[in-house]
């Protein structure tokens, strides 16, 4: 999906239009050419009209196979010279652009230092927006961004902290309360729990009761309406196990925890839906 502006593009998470142009590098927000090109730091927001207009000739698919790296793929039936990607990315060691051509359809962007934020546009060679994706680091769970669960990713993504699409829990503890959280993700865009990491960002490692995936799903399924199925992976890190728990957004909702009622995420923690937040999970 792109959002079109009167006069540009722009994903639904932008509150201004993106710069986009074939012959120039490519801008996910305009202060940021400011704040290059000028060296001005501008802040305010603009009014815009959104519409959403599906493009069915390609789609870009970010995985996440370590801190530093990216890989691109292209999802097309159309020739890949036919399209240019220019991609923005924001790492350690400050901010780099560049064109990304397909001669298959994947292709890797490396950096030397961790990736903080990476957009990515793909265009025609006419210049007509085709795809976007983003990947802020700590909202790595969006629809055409994965990620490769290797012992060096995993850390890298705990090092980022809690937020509105991670949880850490240093064990299960009580089915109710490891309910909320799983009802709560899935009220919003989904998220991941990590089981054996406590609030600090330090990996403890699960203890051997929570390491059993048929009792999650047991907790999951005897706690939550209507069901909710996880993803669940394993992980040994520096010799300790760690239980990965991806809950996808749901399709149902709202989602309640049973006798409790239906939670939502808000920030890095979970709290019972106010009445105007649950009519608009009705809505949805």
């Amino acid at each position: 999906m792109l959002y079109i502006t009167q006069d540009g593009i722009a994903p639904s998470s932008f509150r201004q239009k993106a710069l986009i142009n074939p012959a120039h590098p490519f801008y996910p927000y305009p202060e940021y050419a400011v704040t290059k090109e000028v060296g001005l730091f501008p802040y305010g927001y603009f009014g815009k009209i959104l519409m959403i207009v599906p493009d069915y000739r390609a789609r870009i698919r970010l995985v996440l196979s370590s801190g530093y790296q990216i890989k691109v793929k292209l999802d097309t039936k159309e020739n890949l010279e036919n399209f240019i990607c220019k991609y923005y990315s924001v790492t350690g060691g400050g901010i780099h652009q560049n064109d990304l051509t397909f001669n298959e359809s994947e292709e890797v962007v490396e950096f030397k230092d961790e990736i903080r934020e990476f957009h990515i546009i793909l265009l025609t060679k006419e210049g007509e927006a085709i795809d976007y994706k983003s990947y802020p680091v700590s909202y790595y769970v969006e629809p055409g961004v994965e990620i490769e669960y290797t012992p060096e990713n995993i850390e890298f993504i705990i090092k980022g902290g809690e937020n509105e699409q991670v949880e850490f829990k240093r064990e299960i503890g009580e089915a109710s309360e490891f309910a909320e959280s799983v009802v709560a993700f899935a009220n919003k865009r989904g998220g991941t729990i990590f089981i054996g990491v406590d609030d600090h960002c330090n990996i403890v490692g699960a203890n051997q009761k929570d390491l059993d995936k048929d009792r999650i799903l047991s907790i999951i399924r005897d706690n939550c309406e209507p069901v909710i199925e996880p993803y669940i992976r394993i992980h040994e890190i520096r010799d300790r196990r760690v239980v990965i728990i991806n809950i996808p957004e749901g399709k149902d909702k709202p989602y309640l925890v049973k006798n409790k009622g239906p939670y939502i995420r808000v920030g890095g923690s979970d709290r019972v839906a106010i009445r105007a937040e649950l009519d608009q999970l009705y809505k949805k």
